[in-house]
Order: structure tokens, then C-alpha cells, then sequence
């Protein structure tokens, strides 16, 4: 996995075997030889290890998720398989989205950005919640910040749980979501034992 970042965040993909045709192209030797150089794999587990998914470009993203797919053929229907990398190509190039890569449901009140974010202030009220507060408290602080009343938060959480499930909330809203400081401690951590 790590290599196959590493290859993105360099503009590279990952390269399938060569045939009798191709293994002895200079073209191919060189292609492999970039390919296979471990450094690939050295930024692909800094990037595991250190980010945060906002800091990775969208194009690094795409080519991330090819990257990944492209040796997993045989796990996905070939349907699947050739929509879902398709879509990315397309993403990738440009032109209209495939339907994979499109909005699946119309006329909901809120998209999924405005879900997600409200799950980022649910996440905010368990952070404070689990420093001791009250709930209320924490849910007044939060909706402050956010400039809307508690009341709307609460609905926020109740929505949100008939619309995505509790369990998915619950994720969401864990304690430490919303504390980048200490999801960066553990990812660094978590590199350092592995090394």
C-alpha cells in the first residue's frame, strides 16, 4: 500500500508485467526502474503515517485509489472494476462524471458536505464531553462556534441518525475526532513502532 501511494504523490502508477513484446523495450526497463525504487515506498508510509486527508491534493487522491485497484482486479466484479476506474480516468482528465461518481441522491435538504460538517461539530461536543463537561455545556459552546442554537445541534444528531445510522454518528462523533493534535501524535507514533 505505501508503495502505491509513494507512486501517486510522484505522478506514477503502478506497472503491470511486461509481455514478450514489451519486457525489453528500453522505454519499459526504464518504467520499471523508476517504478521499483523504494523511495516510493518511504513517502507513500509518510503520507499513511503523518497527513491528514486534507492535505492530500485531490489528483494525488485519484491516482492513490487507481493505483490501489489496479492490482485488486480479481476481488471486484468486472463491471465495478471498469466503472469505478473509468470514473476516476475521467475525474483525472476531464469530461462529465460517470454515474459512480455522481450525486446518488436529489433532493435532500442537506448534501453530504453540510452532513459532514455537522458531524465535525457533533464530534467537537463529545471532544468537550470527554474532558468532563456537561453535555449541555459542551452542546451551548459548540452551537456557539457554529453560530446556530443548541436546539439545532440536537436535531443535527437526530437527523443524522436516521439518516446515516447511529453507528456511523457514533464514528463520527467519537471524543478524540475533532483533536487533529492528538490523531497526529498517534499516527507518528504509530510509524515509529513500525519502524
Amino acid at each position: 500500500m505505501d508503495h502505491q501511494i509513494g507512486l501517486a504523490l510522484n505522478n506514477k502508477q503502478n506497472l503491470p508485467p511486461g509481455t514478450a513484446d514489451t519486457e525489453n523495450l528500453p522505454e519499459y526497463l526504464a518504467e520499471r526502474q523508476a517504478v521499483d525504487d523504494h523511495v516510493h515506498e518511504l513517502s507513500g508510509g509518510t503520507v499513511l503515517d503523518e497527513s491528514n486527508c486534507d492535505a492530500i491534493e485531490p489528483a494525488e487522491a485519484r491516482q492513490m485509489l487507481i493505483n490501489i485497484l489496479r492490482p485488486l482486479r480479481a476481488l471486484f466484479p468486472d463491471d465495478v472494476y471498469r466503472q469505478a476506474l473509468d470514473g476516476l480516468d475521467v475525474l483525472r482528465f476531464g469530461g462529465e462524471p460517470l454515474p459512480i461518481f455522481k450525486a446518488g441522491v436529489e433532493g435532500r435538504k442537506r448534501n453530504w458536505r453540510e452532513m459532514r460538517l455537522q458531524l465535525k461539530a457533533l464530534a467537537h461536543v463529545e471532544y468537550r464531553h470527554g474532558l468532563k463537561r456537561q453535555k449541555a455545556a459542551s452542546q451551548e459552546d459548540v452551537a456557539a462556534k457554529f453560530a446556530v442554537a443548541a436546539d439545532t445541534l440536537r436535531t443535527w444528531e437526530r437527523r443524522l441518525k436516521e439518516q446515516l445510522g447511529s453507528l456511523e454518528v457514533a464514528r463520527h462523533a467519537e471524543p478524540n475526532a475533532c483533536n487533529e493534535k492528538a490523531h497526529g501524535t498517534r499516527l507518528r507514533l504509530r510509524g515509529r513502532a513500525r519502524a
